[in-house]
């Protein structure tokens, strides 16, 4: 079904001089044509889309065209709805014909905030002045396309007041266009790691790449395009890779299991392997954790069947499980029965005695981690789920879905979550994760602050910093980004304090995407300057939340219980 698309009208040719908002804080201004990203709080009725408007309707698939066609695409439709009313038409966005030579503009290797203000370019080093055209549109333009692929939402009761204020925790750092990840499943985001700052793990295609931050070039690690285990090439496509506990492991379209610890060296060979029998297929999804009774990290591998794969990665045995997906559950277009659900992500909690699984069905399942017995049922989202990530805290944990909603569940109630929340683009939301903090007030009641990285399946990802103390859930902060591309896989680096790193897939303006986390500290502020500028964040906090400067629109859906 169709949903509504925010964005500004297409009739606002004239824009001011805004600054370019790098790390996500201008959430109030209007964003110029050479914005680094478009503020989700501008919002408006567009004048279209009028499906007769275009050479084509909204397409129903979870990713749109390459940048480089996109933008050849827009300014087709833009010049024959000129030529047929005989001037500039709002039916569609305005972009000049410098969209024609986009393809060949020769691209930057990195882009930093610096080249950012010097040369007027966004995150990717796109002019769009030069195209003539908005960032704004170009992303709204996108979200239009994807309208009809993102699927209603569970819920059609009215929305309470969001109480989210806005973040500026995170800023971004860099962006190497020289590193190309792509994600080797079209519906899931599991094509990065990023164990430490000293290194991050992509793949793209049958190749497995290791990026360093001071290499200008990715360290080839693994090539599994001619893997004997497999009988033509796109089997050997790498579809998921993990990387903690000082493992390294990528799973592939044809079942098999490519693994080495972090530490050897890069000369070592890695150990090839099948999956057994009954979970033999397309891997979709690793996560590594350390089971109750062993020192040595397990990989919980899930595939489109209905088993898991325990895999001991010391002594490389496998077992499976049979996931208990309920006898009369259906996949809500298509009647598959339970031993047909496929095992999109799964989760383990920080004691490692539960486990949460979410597949090809809108019900997330709850199992205990060791003997994969069914012990609940969570509240469904309006489609299949696609991501699941536990909280260090070992209380909260939440699923992701193609209707484009967060669910987040405490541990101590599983009737219904404690926060829903609602993505902002038009292809679902496919990646989740918790930063890590351990030993934070597990079991304490301390307040903990809870950061959660999500990421669309393309254009956005967004971080949520939720409040907690004991069961009530008292506010959060949330900051978005947006660019133009496919996510590959988004992930904190290290133990969070590090930023996070984002891999977009695209041929033209694809690359590798650094946040850092800000550091009073770190910019020499003195202590009682970092305790003024403190008290200033949280009267403009209040501020906001009276509604005195600025506020979330209609569209910003935060559901809170």
């Amino acid at each position: 079904m169709t949903t509504d698309i925010p964005t500004p009208a297409w009739n606002q040719h004239e824009q001011p001089e805004d600054p370019i908002d790098i790390d996500g804080s201008n959430a109030t201004s209007n964003v110029t044509a050479a914005s680094a990203h478009h503020s989700v709080a501008n919002s408006g009725t567009p004048n279209w889309p009028r499906q007769h408007s275009f050479t084509e309707g909204p397409i129903i698939f979870p990713e749109d065209l390459p940048v480089s066609e996109f933008i050849t695409w827009w300014r087709e439709n833009y010049e024959i709805r000129r030529i047929m009313k005989g001037v500039a038409s709002n039916d569609v966005p305005p972009i000049g014909e410098n969209a024609y030579s986009f393809a060949e503009e020769p691209r930057l290797d990195i882009i930093t905030p610096a080249l950012i203000r010097e040369k007027g370019v966004d995150l990717q080093g796109i002019n769009w002045n030069h195209l003539e055209a908005s960032f704004d549109d170009a992303i709204a333009l996108r979200k239009w396309r994807l309208s009809q692929y993102l699927t209603q939402k569970t819920s059609n009761a009215p929305l309470p007041t969001p109480i989210f204020t806005h973040s500026s925790a995170h800023t971004f750092s860099s962006f190497r266009t020289t590193f190309r990840p792509a994600r080797g499943q079209w519906q899931l985001c599991n094509s990065l790691a990023a164990p430490s700052a000293a290194s991050t793990f992509y793949s793209a295609s049958t190749n497995l790449y290791r990026a360093t931050p001071h290499s200008r070039d990715p360290t080839l690690l693994l090539s599994t395009a001619h893997d004997p285990l497999t009988s033509y090439s796109t089997q050997s496509t790498i579809r998921a890779i993990a990387a903690s506990h000082n493992i390294l492991i990528a799973g592939t379209w044809s079942g098999t299991y490519h693994l080495t610890p972090m530490t050897a060296p890069l000369s070592q060979r890695f150990h090839t392997a099948p999956l057994p029998a009954p979970s033999l297929a397309s891997i979709n999804h690793i996560s590594l954790s350390t089971p109750r009774r062993s020192y040595h990290a397990q990989a919980c591998i899930s595939t489109n069947t209905p088993y898991l794969t325990i895999l001991d990665t010391h002594t490389l045995t496998p077992k499976t499980q049979l996931i208990p997906w309920p006898s009369d559950c259906s996949t809500l277009d298509l009647p598959y029965s339970a031993p047909n659900i496929a095992a999109n992500a799964t989760s383990s909690s920080p004691d490692s005695r539960l486990r949460l699984i979410v597949g090809d069905y809108s019900t997330p399942l709850l199992t205990d981690a060791d003997s994969g017995q069914y012990l609940a049922s969570l509240p469904a989202h309006g489609d299949y789920a696609f991501a699941a990530a536990w909280a260090e805290d070992g209380v909260h944990c939440a699923t992701a879905a193609q209707d484009g909603t967060v669910q987040v569940f405490d541990a101590r109630r599983w009737d219904r979550p404690v926060l829903v929340l609602e993505g902002r683009g038009g292809g679902g939301v496919r990646s989740l994760e918790f930063a890590p903090r351990e030993g934070r007030g597990l079991g304490t009641g301390k307040v903990l602050g809870l950061e959660l990285l999500y990421a669309e399946g393309q254009d956005r990802i967004g971080i949520v910093e939720i409040e907690a103390a004991g069961r009530r859930h008292e506010g959060g902060k949330r900051q978005d980004w947006e660019f133009l591309g496919v996510v590959a896989g988004a992930r904190f680096v290290g133990d969070g304090s590090g930023g996070f790193v984002v891999g977009v897939q695209d041929r033209d303006v694809g690359g590798l995407m650094k946040f850092e986390r800000r550091s009073k500290k770190k910019s020499g502020m003195c202590e009682e300057c970092e305790e003024d500028e403190s008290m200033r964040e949280r009267d403009e906090d209040e501020e906001i939340e009276d509604g005195s400067e600025w506020r979330w629109e209609e569209d910003e859906t935060v559901l809170w219980y």
